[in-house]
């Protein structure tokens, strides 16, 4: 399965994944694959449509619906995304991607409880899982949570690099809305390194 495949290596394979699909049309990774590749390149349709022969061959795939549903999203389907994600979810109930994917497409609609909830399934299924650790202390900061804020943004900092610098600026951010002024200062100190 292809899942980090780049522009320039996918060019030359996505005709290798059209012809296994047309050997046997019922392969089905050669349909996920293709509609890894097609994502990639920038067919969002086709993409849809292969992701969706996959699951209608394969309904237990839950890869299959997960993808589906960043495809889904990507074309600002959001409800359908979320219901893609959630069959996902069902099927492997300890599947943190598909956990996370539920929680930023539930985020992006507004409905913060629920992301929430998404990004500590997210979490318990992989506690090493800082973007959900990130987008669950957004979420909780929104929801006026901000001690829950504080300590998923804390553990999102661990993670190394420009990510915790942007945890680290919105740690000092709710720490500043809760006015605990000289831990934001050192928050925001720590994102300006």
């Amino acid at each position: 399965e292809i899942y980090t495949l780049s522009l320039h290596d996918a060019l030359p394979i996505s005709a290798s994944f059209k012809a296994a699909v047309d050997i046997d049309p019922n392969y089905v990774h050669a349909h996920a694959n293709l509609a890894t590749v097609l994502h990639l390149q920038g067919d969002l349709d086709g993409a849809k449509k292969h992701h969706q022969e996959s699951i209608r061959i394969d309904p237990g795939f839950a890869d299959g619906w997960m993808n589906l549903g960043n495809v889904l999203k990507a074309l600002g389907q959001v409800e359908a995304a979320i219901q893609s994600y959630t069959t996902a979810t069902t099927l492997r109930p300890d599947y943190a991607m598909a956990h996370y994917n539920l929680g930023v497409a539930h985020m992006s609609s507004g409905n913060h409880a629920a992301a929430i909830e998404s990004y500590r399934e997210a979490t318990r299924h992989n506690s090493e899982f800082y973007n959900a650790y990130y987008n669950m202390g957004l979420s909780l900061q929104a929801v006026g949570q901000l001690e829950g804020a504080i300590k998923a943004l804390r553990k999102a900092t661990a993670k190394e690099g420009g990510f915790a610098l942007s945890a680290y600026n919105n740690l000092g951010t709710v720490l500043d809305q809760l006015a605990r002024l000289p831990e934001a200062i050192q928050a925001y100190k720590t994102a300006l390194k």
